[in-house]
């Protein structure tokens, strides 16, 4: 018998652990064995977040403005937003109506994205930074 569990985001790891020690814990007591538990993670590796954070910092510190609207006087809201820029590319955002009017983009955290929709991710970040004339400071 075969159980999996598949991973897609660093959060939901502790959760597939405690499903895997219940596994192991009714695999023991019903003496079970010849049992295969696979727990995978599915999300992007230390290197790949390193390389999208590095790319957000070489646009923010490049371009303030993007399309008309200015991203932020401060470097740290900058990269927020340029990063909501590259993350909403890769995903399905929707809008919600903000409370004080306006809209208000919903998607997903990038801390929950596959490898694949980090890649992406990453892959806007290119094209953004070809179209604002970005000088990348990383070649990894």
């Amino acid at each position: 018998m075969k159980a999996a569990k598949q991973v897609d985001a660093p959060g939901s790891m502790r959760n597939a652990l405690a499903w895997a020690e219940d596994c192991f814990g009714r695999i023991i007591a019903g003496g079970g064995s010849g049992q295969l538990i696979v727990v995978s993670y599915d999300g992007p590796t230390d290197e790949m977040r390193g390389k999208f954070h590095a790319m957000i910092d070489d646009i923010a510190r490049h371009a303030r403005y993007f399309r008309g609207c200015d991203m932020g006087e401060k470097l740290s809201h900058r990269r927020d937003s340029w990063k909501a820029v590259l993350v909403s590319a890769a995903v399905q955002d929707r809008f919600v109506p903000g409370y004080n009017g306006g809209l208000i983009s919903v998607r997903p955290s990038s801390e929950n994205l596959s490898k694949k929709t980090y890649c992406a991710a990453i892959e806007a970040a290119y094209a953004l930074g070809a179209e604002l004339g970005v000088v990348w400071k990383e070649t990894t």
